[in-house]
Parts: structure tokens; C-alpha cells; sequence
């Protein structure tokens, strides 16, 4: 009797953590979900770009080049150089991007955040001012710093 007591107890307490295991588990996904940024679809006016196409047409200047991350991220890991800073968090970045950093609309603009999530909602914002020619730095500053290419840091 006394074993079939523990026996029972033993497959209820197991049944109980599988239970829990399993509620965690599905919780952990819904939440790794809800953090991923929404899909977006870039304008016909932009295009991504990978590291290899960006880096000549930085070297050559004949591009307006745009750093959207935070200042934190600009001050701690630097910019890639000649670019213009506006933090895409700015509740006015729009009007702040068209009256006050001075982007010629018609010159390719290259922009970039860490990772291209950010860089891919400002290519919608810069389309919407009349930017002609939007190139987005897929995987971001990130990729362009693990390429070994040009870094500025700021004092």
C-alpha cells in the first residue's frame, strides 16, 4: 500500500513539472515572438545593401550616409565615417531629418542602424521627404564593424 502511495505521488509531482516545463517553454516563445520588429516592406525608392556593395560608394563619397542608432551606441562603438547622426527614437525625426540635417533628396542616402530593423523604418520615413534612392546597410553598423572596415570614434 505505502508503495503505491509513493508511486502515485512520485507520477503526480513528475506530471506536474512536465506541466510546468511545458508552460514555460511556450511562455519563452510568445515572448522571443513579440520582441522580433515587425516585417517590413521598403519603399520602391529603397533597397537594401550588404557590407561589400555600401563600403565603395562610402570610400568614393557618393553617398549622404545616415546613423540612426541612439547617441549611446554612436559614443560607445563609433560611426562609420562622414556619416550624419539623427536617433530614430527622436519623437521628431522627421521634421528634424528635413529642416536640420541637410540631406541632399536627391543623392543616394545610405542609412544604418546596429542590426537594419531601425534603417528599414527610416528608409519609409526618407521616401515619404522625397528621398529618391534609399540604400539600407543590411545586418547594420554591426556587420560593417565585423568586416574590419573603417570606424570613427567620437571624443
Amino acid at each position: 500500500m505505502l508503495s503505491l502511495i509513493l508511486t502515485r505521488s512520485l507520477f503526480a509531482r513528475l506530471t506536474a513539472a512536465a506541466l510546468l516545463v511545458g508552460a514555460l517553454s511556450s511562455t519563452a516563445g510568445r515572448a522571443e515572438e513579440k520582441s522580433l520588429p515587425p516585417v517590413v516592406t521598403l519603399p520602391s525608392v529603397a533597397r537594401e545593401v550588404t557590407v561589400a556593395e555600401a563600403a565603395p560608394l562610402v570610400q568614393a563619397q557618393t553617398v549622404s550616409i545616415l546613423d540612426i542608432r541612439t547617441a549611446a551606441e554612436v559614443k560607445e562603438q563609433g560611426r562609420i565615417p562622414s556619416s550624419k547622426h539623427l536617433d530614430f527614437f527622436r519623437e521628431d525625426f522627421s521634421p528634424v531629418l528635413k529642416d536640420q540635417v541637410k540631406l541632399d533628396p536627391a543623392k543616394p542616402c545610405l542609412v544604418y542602424c546596429a542590426l537594419g530593423g531601425r534603417a528599414q523604418h527610416a528608409a519609409q520615413r526618407l521616401a515619404a521627404l522625397g528621398f529618391k534612392d534609399v540604400l539600407v546597410l543590411k545586418d547594420g553598423y554591426n556587420a560593417w564593424k565585423k568586416a574590419g572596415l573603417p570606424v570613427e570614434m567620437l571624443k
